[in-house]
């Protein structure tokens, strides 16, 4: 009978202890709370005169890795993400993935799905209406960044060292494999460009041997993961693209230079070069393509001073804008025609009366067509790191980023 009751005993203690383990490896999703949001509006503000803000709490993202997405801005926290109703500036739904340390690397947002990186190589999809995990997969990263790519329905990452895959971004069907060439066998995926005719264009950067700014422009067949072409490219995250076909990029052997590139199936074509001057591309959209000029001096730092526009077809200067004295560009964007770009003052300027607008411009001309004061935090309140920065111009909201604490969405 002592033998039967230890033996009953150590089934309890056998099915708690399991039971309890389910529980510390269960994801959490807290939520959807509400009506799905829609979207702003189609098409980007013209006249935007309302401005959100959101600060974030201390540890969970930093406002660039934000999506926006119906209405939503999805954040990544520290095992997961959360999705914030712009309208209200509640939580709309939260998820956390259970049972690990895991952090998250980074987060891409589609108009359906959220796919969430961690640094134990696994990715994990979740839904953009209710926060509910999708699937999860294991992939191959040395500790990196940029460990993922999601466009057109399909997640591209890293496999294994010297393979890409991508999977479908509802239930993470692996859909093809591809051998990355032998001259960046351990990769970054920078972005992905969905070209016509089943063309994907992935810039990526390489580590080892290649190193530093250099990388690999890949052109790869979606619907196989053949490849189909690939070249050497300097500095891939900063190559924009303007329109179906064209990709705008600093010369690898030429870095003074800039090169607009018509990109197929059969490879990639020099349609105009121009010379650099000091800037690297930072915006491209409705036949232009904008550069960012930087200040150099000796206890200034770096910031952009001057933009200049170029007609994509020619590689012909359309115009080009200077800051007033004491002020500065953020990152700008072009959506619908219109460039969205911040003017401020420089980040270690302690008079906070200065002004921080928004500026839309029409991007043919740069004909100023609005102007929208930001606020801007008291001094003392203010990270080393003041620039604000247009992240994107999405479902009729502009998604600006005050580095790494404010994330600012402003609308018509």
């Amino acid at each position: 009978m002592g033998r039967a009751r230890a033996l009953g005993l150590l089934l309890v203690i056998l099915a708690v202890t399991s039971l309890a383990h389910r529980n510390e490896t269960r994801d959490t999703v807290t939520g959807a709370h509400g009506p799905f949001p829609a979207a702003f509006a189609g098409k980007s503000p013209s006249t935007p005169q309302n401005v959100m803000n959101r600060t974030l709490d201390d540890g969970v993202s930093l406002p660039e890795d934000a999506g926006l997405a119906h209405g939503l801005a999805v954040e990544r926290t520290e095992t997961g993400a959360q999705a914030v109703n712009l309208r209200t500036g509640k939580e709309y739904w939260r998820y956390e993935r259970g049972g690990t340390d895991a952090s998250v690397l980074m987060l891409k947002v589609s108009e359906r799905t959220v796919v969430i990186g961690y640094s134990d190589q696994e990715l994990v999809g979740v839904d953009l209406r209710t926060g509910e995990p999708l699937w999860r997969t294991k992939v191959w990263h040395k500790r990196g960044y940029q460990i993922m790519g999601l466009a057109g329905g399909q997640v591209i990452a890293r496999t294994t060292s010297g393979t890409l895959g991508a999977f479908d971004e509802r239930d993470g069907r692996r859909l093809w494999t591809a051998t990355t060439p032998d001259a960046c066998p351990n990769m970054h995926i920078n972005t992905v460009y969905v070209l016509p005719r089943h063309l994907s264009a992935i810039p990526t950067s390489c580590d080892g041997a290649n190193g530093g700014e250099r990388g690999l422009l890949l052109g790869i067949d979606n619907r196989t993961g053949e490849v189909l072409w690939h070249q050497g490219t300097l500095a891939p995250e900063s190559m924009v693209r303007d329109g179906e076909r064209t990709l705008i990029a600093p010369d690898p052997d030429r870095p003074s230079t800039i090169r607009l590139l018509d990109v197929n199936r059969q490879g990639i074509f020099l349609r105009a070069a121009f010379p650099a001057d000091n800037w690297v591309p930072v915006a491209s959209g409705s036949g232009t393509v904008v550069s960012a000029t930087e200040s150099r001096g000796q206890d200034d730092g770096a910031y952009d001073i001057r933009l200049r526009s170029y007609d994509t077809r020619t590689g012909h200067l359309a115009w080009q804008l200077s800051a007033p004295p004491g002020l500065v560009y953020g990152l700008p964007k072009i959506a619908d025609g219109r460039l969205y770009v911040v003017r401020q003052p420089k980040s270690d300027d302690v008079d906070a009366s200065t002004r921080t607008d928004l500026l839309v411009l029409d991007a043919k001309s740069g004909q100023l067509l609005h102007t929208l004061p930001l606020p801007r935090p008291p001094a003392a309140d203010r990270p080393y790191d003041d620039e604000v920065m247009v992240n994107s111009v999405t479902g009729g909201a502009v998604n600006m980023s005050r580095r790494y604490r404010e994330l600012m969405i402003a609308t018509d």
